[in-house]
């Protein structure tokens, strides 16, 4: 398979991983990296991974950015506000 196929993960949860907590390292932020399921395979927690991302639905379906008020991350799973 090419790299990029609709089967070939282009990043793997491991080399996710490793980028999520070296941003999160440089930054002082945590970083979180989903997948095209919106399912988390890198995060500076943890206890996030393989949880599923909200959010990251509208962000992956327009592939434009997204903002959301506190308010708004309380109401969707798997997101926090900050």
């Amino acid at each position: 398979m090419a790299a990029g196929d609709a089967r070939t993960p282009v990043l793997t949860p491991e080399l996710a991983q490793e980028i999520a907590c070296d941003i999160g390292r440089i930054t002082g932020f945590n970083v979180l990296i989903t997948d095209r399921e919106a399912v988390v395979i890198g995060c500076g927690d943890t206890a996030r991974l393989g949880t599923v991302h909200e959010a990251s639905y509208e962000v992956l379906r327009t592939r434009r950015p997204a903002t959301h008020t506190a308010e708004q991350a309380r109401r969707m799973r798997g997101v926090l506000s900050g």
